[in-house]
C-alpha cells in the first residue's frame, strides 16, 4: 500500500507532502478590508462577500449600530454574517436589541435587552472580549489560540443591558476585524 501510495504522489507531483494546516488557513488573501481596524457602513448593504466582511471570530471586536426607532417601534436585522450552522446576527426583535450567536448549531447564546427602544434616536452596540490569543497562532501549525471563551456584552445607549459568557467559540475564522459600525436608520 505505502509502495502504491508513493508511486501514485510521484506521478502527480504531491511531494513533498505539507502538514502546514494552519499556516495555509491563516494566511492573508486579497481583500478590501485587509489591515482595517474599524469598518463604518453609512447606507443598507446586502451581499457583502465573506472575504470583505468583519470576520469575528477568534478575537475581540465590538459592532454598534446608530438607529432611529420611528413611532410605534421597529423590528429586524441590524447585521448579520453565516448561515443556518454557523454565524451571528445583531437585530431588534419587538424593539428589543438583541445579539446571538449561532456556535455551529450545537449551541445558540443570546444576549437580550430587557426592554424596547423608545421612539427617536439610539446607539445599540454589543462588545466582546475574547480570552484566546486569536488566529496569529495558526501560523506556526498551532491552533491553540483559536476556539476559546469570551464574554459579550450588550449595550442600549452607553448602558450595559446584558452580559454573557461564551466558554468556547468557533474556531474556523481565517481572518479578523476588530470592529465595525454602521450609521443608518433601520
Amino acid at each position: 500500500m505505502r509502495k502504491m501510495f508513493v508511486e501514485e504522489a510521484k506521478k502527480y507531483h504531491v511531494f513533498p507532502l505539507d502538514a502546514s494546516v494552519g499556516a495555509r488557513v491563516a494566511a492573508q488573501r486579497p481583500s478590501l478590508t485587509a489591515g482595517l481596524k474599524e469598518l463604518v457602513y453609512t447606507r443598507p448593504m446586502t451581499g457583502v462577500p465573506q472575504g470583505d466582511a468583519p470576520f469575528l471570530l477568534n478575537t475581540s471586536y465590538s459592532l454598534a449600530a446608530d438607529i432611529i426607532v420611528p413611532q410605534g417601534g421597529t423590528e429586524g436585522m441590524i447585521a448579520t454574517s453565516g448561515g443556518r450552522f454557523a454565524g451571528w446576527g445583531f437585530y431588534l426583535i419587538e424593539g428589543k436589541p438583541v445579539f446571538c450567536w449561532n456556535m455551529l448549531d450545537l449551541e445558540w447564546i443570546k444576549w437580550e435587552a430587557p426592554e424596547a427602544l423608545m421612539p427617536g434616536r439610539h446607539t445599540v452596540e454589543f462588545d466582546f472580549k475574547y480570552d484566546g490569543l486569536g488566529v496569529g497562532t495558526m501560523k506556526y501549525n498551532n491552533f491553540s489560540g483559536i476556539g476559546k471563551s469570551g464574554t459579550g456584552t450588550l449595550k442600549m445607549d452607553g448602558k450595559v443591558v446584558d452580559t454573557k459568557r461564551m466558554e468556547r467559540s468557533s474556531g474556523s475564522g481565517m481572518r479578523a476585524s476588530t470592529s465595525a459600525r454602521t450609521r443608518s436608520p433601520l
